[in-house]
């Protein structure tokens, strides 16, 4: 990642796989939005994503969901185990960002936070 990424965030999908794997656990890219990373023997409530370019690394998500989240070398919000919280306290996380940063999915892939508002 160039200077620029590192200043705002912004990465290769790849880079971010990278930075989830390097806590042993092994993302698996179905090609739905968000992570579903957890340890074996253990599912995720909900796909989660977090995005570097409005993530202000205030920490927030990881006094919310602690295990859920980790801060990563660049002081941002990683994922590394969706399945250490339940959907309650994943909401509640989302909501709470001050930047607005975490989404959140259904494993179908249907959105969850921020609703979806298309029109329809």
């Amino acid at each position: 990642m160039g200077l620029f990424g590192k200043i705002f965030g912004k990465g290769s999908d790849e880079e971010l796989w990278k930075r989830t794997a390097m806590t042993g656990l092994e993302p698996q890219d179905d090609g739905l939005p968000g992570f579903t990373t957890a340890p074996p023997g253990k599912v995720a409530t909900l796909r989660i994503a977090v995005d570097r370019g409005a993530c202000v690394g205030s920490g927030d998500c990881i006094k919310l969901a602690p295990g859920v989240f980790s801060l990563d070398e660049e002081g941002m919000s990683v994922v590394v185990d969706a399945s250490a919280a339940d959907r309650q306290t994943l909401l509640l996380a989302a909501e709470r960002c001050p930047s607005q940063a975490i989404k959140l999915w259904e494993l179908d892939g249907t959105q969850v936070y921020p609703e979806d508002v298309s029109p329809g």
